[in-house]
């Protein structure tokens, strides 16, 4: 697909708002929350979108009749990240939130399968960010976290509320974790407030096998993988779009001005690979094999943007503000 065959496909999105309140269990009354976070899930052998909002719930919502949930979770505290593995064969939503807990639910089931959380640091702290991993030589995937407290905690779902493992080396806030190929290894790749990102092989090492850094502070709020002149490349959000290469440089390789930008993630549109990222109040589409500015940005005037996802099976993009407020773009 061409430049131009791009531009055309993302402009002919046409989209619908609703206005997501969510329930307050106190008063029983309708309240707007800020949506922090989206995943996909089968429910019912439909693909639905799953949401987690300030307030705790956790709600699965079928596209087709999108005037109110279909289902409900209540995670009694703010819902900081979601996302969906195969634990024993059987698909299941992970959540991380503010107070220091990462919960596995099996919808329709109301409370969750498995509770993990660390107590031995006597405080809560918001969790950022979870991915699935799996350590040389194990036969399980774990459950990688990272944190307000700067540290990378790997569990073990069948050891509950004792941590696996604890990486240490940045000196603030985990907002982004990742795994990807490097040196024929898979390896975890971390980014911090501290502004720097750390390639990790945790089953050799406890500290980072690697750390790129421009020192310029910039905080790294998000991390994807982009394939950038045929080679696999690390892709950051915060404030600017940063391409590194660890093959080649501990610095960046390329800056795409993008202003406050603090999501990004790749996706391909008829196998065309682009980056797409989220700004306060617009997503932008980018592809740097073609050219270093936006094929096209989706503005959304006064909203501040929280979250977003493309579900792949549809070409859906779904944006959640702190207003409250769900958008699709379809």
């Amino acid at each position: 697909m061409h430049t131009d065959h791009l531009e055309q496909l993302t402009q002919n999105y046409n989209f619908f708002n609703i206005t997501f309140n969510s329930k307050s269990t106190s008063q029983k009354t309708r309240r707007k929350s800020r949506i922090c976070c989206f995943t996909s899930y089968t429910y019912n052998k439909e693909s639905v979108l799953v949401s987690g909002s300030s307030d705790g719930f956790i709600e699965i919502w079928n596209l087709s009749k999108f005037d109110k949930p279909i289902f409900t979770l209540y995670n009694n505290s703010c819902i900081e990240v979601l996302l969906v593995i195969n634990l024993n064969s059987d698909e299941v939503i992970i959540s991380g939130s503010n107070d220091n807990t990462i919960k596995i639910w099996t919808p329709p089931k109301f409370g969750p399968l498995i509770n993990l959380t660390d107590n031995t640091s006597g405080y809560a702290y918001s969790i950022y960010t979870i991915i699935s991993y799996r350590l040389e030589n194990e036969d399980e995937d774990c459950l990688v976290s990272g944190s307000i407290d700067g540290d990378i905690k790997i569990w073990k779902t069948s050891i509950k509320n004792k941590v696996h493992i604890t990486l240490k080396d940045h000196a603030s806030y985990v907002y982004s974790l990742m795994k990807m190929n490097y040196k024929k290894e898979t390896v975890l790749v971390s980014g911090s407030k501290d502004g720097t990102i750390k390639i990790w092989n945790p089953a050799k090492y406890l500290k980072p096998i690697i750390t790129l850094n421009d020192e310029c502070g910039i905080s790294i709020r998000s991390l994807c993988i982009f394939n950038f002149n045929d080679e696999e490349v690390i892709v950051s959000g915060g404030r600017v779009i940063k391409l590194w290469n660890p093959n080649v440089s501990t610095n960046s390789i390329l800056t795409l001005n993008d202003e406050s930008t603090d999501l990004v993630f790749n996706y391909k549109f008829n196998n065309i690979e682009v980056i797409i990222s989220k700004s306060r109040g617009y997503i932008s589409i980018w592809n740097p094999n073609k050219t270093l500015k936006p094929l096209l940005k989706l503005e959304q005037s006064n909203i501040n943007i929280l979250s977003c996802l493309i579900l792949n099976d549809e070409d859906v993009l779904v944006t959640g503000s702190n207003e409250g407020e769900i958008k699709i773009f379809k």
